[in-house]
């Protein structure tokens, strides 16, 4: 048996209760709010997207701690004439320590480094999951810097601790200004 369309073709009876049937569900399934788990989910597909979850934070916190360790490197190395190795000692320079309140060098940063003090452990701003604290790393970073320029004269020659200062820092800004957003 056949029906005629609202265009006037005929349509088999069959396709027609087809139709019908694919609207219902397009209704249907347009009516569940997008963020809830269909009815068909189980409580094994709902873990198994939290164990998901949680296998690409620790990837992404594996690969925050090999980042601190290359920037960390990389700004090492650009140290050509070793101003920023270790801490400044108060026989080399008695004023230093009167002068900088918060003295800080490369080694004491991989001394912090080691015992993980640029980590966030079960961080509740994110989800508890571990993550590197990378305002933290870059103050630290910025305070070796700062602390050369002010405490240093600027004089146009080569290996000037204020003249390189300026320039680690502007390495340092450019390398992690894009981590600590993350």
């Amino acid at each position: 048996m056949k029906h005629r369309s609202s265009n006037g073709n005929s349509i088999p009876r069959r396709t027609q209760k087809y139709t019908k049937v694919t609207r219902t569900t397009q209704i249907i399934t347009n009516a569940r709010p997008q963020n809830q788990p269909s009815p068909h989910a189980t409580m094994e597909n709902m873990e198994t997207a939290v164990e998901k979850k949680r296998r690409l934070r620790e990837k992404l916190f594996s690969t925050q701690i090999k980042d601190i360790q290359r920037v960390f490197e990389r700004l090492k190395k650009q140290d050509k004439y070793g101003h920023f190795l270790k801490p400044v000692q108060e026989e080399d320079d008695p004023e230093y320590a009167k002068t900088v309140l918060h003295p800080m060098d490369f080694e004491s940063m991989e001394k912090k480094i080691i015992a993980n003090e640029y980590i966030l452990y079960n961080d509740p701003s994110h989800q508890n999951c571990n993550r590197v604290d990378w305002r933290k790393y870059h103050k630290d970073f910025s305070l070796i810097f700062t602390n050369a320029i002010g405490y240093n004269p600027y004089e146009n020659v080569h290996g000037n601790i204020h003249k390189e200062a300026i320039k680690m820092k502007k390495l340092l800004d450019e390398t992690i200004s894009n981590k600590e957003a993350k």
